[in-house]
């Protein structure tokens, strides 16, 4: 993936116009020189663009031909758009001597621009299914915003956030004119300015209250991150979100730290759980009212959510054996009369559940 480094782009050639012809023609100024030309067929109907252009031209970008024409209403073709993201992003030319798409031969003056592009763009079946470009197809919203998405750090999301591209048109499949192109690249690079300044973002979900030990993180990060919960590396998909399963480790308040990493820059969140540890559950099985054996016999069952090694006690004797927190079985001996069993249990946490039970034993005579 080639990250975006939009600060640092001098966008030697934009919208390039080899082999058409247009009332009013482009040339593109010379990287050196800035150009602080303002064209006569940008008014107010384009006021909207008229920051973009005017960014564009100061930094020598575009510029007037003669009659100093933009030509906003224009449309860019795929080609055009295909050598624009070459060269605005810097991205390696390509100068394979293998013809890739079927339409776009060798001898082409976009072929380099596509074949470079072409990891970025879709191509098309045609109908005997061959792969193709339709390199004098109009661009659309769709196009762009995937390779904005494929080249940059950017997700779908990302655009529309930071209002690069309008959410209602990310994915249509409407053309793009000069004014559209170049007002979407301005906010494209304008954003970025900002953000490559900013740690990466990070969003993050976590319930404030928890009364189990397992704790689902849900967040969000800038694709291509790395990301650390607690000490944890943990996976991040192609869109930068993430889930993790934490697990508290103490009763009452928990602090969980997250944080990211990318290209030296660091964002750390540090969200508070509060565990509210239950009780465990206890429920006596078997244990007789009265008896006229000495000893008797109870069961009991215990469950608790977050311990699995739950302590019980008949009058303060351990009488869970088994180390589960199951089932289980104790025996008990009794003297004549009344005999107060206090039956508990403890998990790990000190949360204890207690029941009394009163047995009366009489001698068989």
């Amino acid at each position: 993936m080639i990250r975006k480094k939009m600060l640092s782009i001098l966008m030697s050639t934009i919208l390039g116009t080899v082999g058409l012809v247009y009332t009013c023609n482009y040339v593109f100024a010379d990287n050196t020189a800035a150009n602080n030309a303002k064209f006569k067929d940008i008014n107010a109907d384009y006021g909207w663009a008229e920051t973009a252009i005017d960014y564009f031209a100061d930094k020598g970008v575009i510029s007037g031909n003669g009659d100093g024409c933009f030509k906003p209403a224009e449309n860019v073709t795929r080609e055009q758009f295909a050598k624009l993201l070459v060269s605005v992003f810097k991205l390696p030319l390509v100068n394979s001597s293998s013809q890739y798409f079927e339409d776009v031969r060798t001898n082409r003056w976009s072929y380099s621009y596509i074949e470079t592009a072409r990891q970025y763009l879709d191509g098309f079946n045609s109908a005997e299914g061959k792969l193709e470009f339709n390199p004098l197809m109009t661009v659309n919203y769709k196009d762009v915003s995937l390779a904005l998405q494929r080249v940059t750090d950017y997700t779908e999301k990302d655009l529309k956030n930071k209002n690069i591209i309008d959410r209602a048109i990310i994915t249509s499949s409407a053309p793009l004119t000069r004014a559209d192109l170049i007002n979407i690249l301005y906010r494209a690079v304008r954003t970025y300015e900002w953000d490559e300044q900013q740690p990466p973002k990070l969003n993050v979900d976590v319930p404030s209250t928890s009364s189990s030990l397992d704790v689902v993180v849900n967040g969000e990060t800038v694709r291509g991150s790395k990301v650390n919960i607690n000490g944890q590396a943990v996976d991040v998909n192609e869109q930068g979100e993430f889930t993790y399963n934490c697990k508290l480790d103490r009763d009452g308040k928990n602090t969980i730290t997250i944080e990211t990493q990318k290209d030296g820059k660091v964002n750390k969140v540090e969200k508070d759980v509060n565990f509210i540890v239950e009780a465990p559950e206890l429920s006596i099985i078997s244990c007789p009212d009265t008896t006229e054996d000495d000893t008797i016999i109870v069961r009991a069952i215990i469950k608790d959510k977050n311990d699995t090694n739950v302590k019980a006690y008949i009058n303060d004797q351990d009488v869970n054996d088994n180390g589960k927190a199951s089932e289980w079985v104790a025996y008990v001996r009794l003297h004549e009369g009344k005999n107060l069993l206090v039956i508990r249990a403890v998990n790990k946490f000190g949360k204890a559940t207690e029941i009394q039970k009163t047995i009366v034993y009489s001698k068989n005579k």
